[in-house]
């Protein structure tokens, strides 16, 4: 991973920092996300805000088994997070959050650069980013 300066000078949003990911697997990890329809519908869902899966299912109508699949797919390709908070007497609730705010992608000659805003209380913790 490396923090593209100037990118980052052009980002606005001081909770958030552009950063190239540089390991193809994961360049081609978000490129196949970004690909499938649905899970393309999840990311966006949380992009701004951390949601519930049965929350996400509602809003984009998706099937149950297909969105737990795709959200479990997304979080171990560390795309997103799950977040678990406890409600009331054993009872919990886990939120997803995506760890991005936009990414951007471009072709060079015989390359593909991806260029992720990540939110930067994930930029703190290394063992989510570090083989970006």
């Amino acid at each position: 991973m490396k923090i593209d300066k100037q990118l980052l000078e052009k980002s606005r949003d001081q909770n958030s920092m552009w950063v190239t990911i540089d390991n193809t697997y994961f360049v081609n990890l978000v490129l196949e996300s970004l690909g499938d329809a649905c899970k393309r519908q999840i990311l966006n869902s949380v992009l701004t805000e951390s949601q519930t899966i049965p929350d996400i299912i509602e809003i984009h109508k998706l099937p149950q088994t297909t969105a737990y699949r795709k959200v479990n797919e997304l979080i171990q390709s560390r795309l997103l997070v799950s977040q678990r908070s406890i409600q009331r007497r054993n009872s919990d609730k886990t939120n997803v959050k995506c760890i991005f705010d936009g990414v951007r992608i471009e072709f060079e000659k015989n390359k593909t650069v991806v260029k992720a805003l990540i939110k930067k209380e994930f930029l703190k913790n290394n063992k989510l980013i570090e083989k970006f």
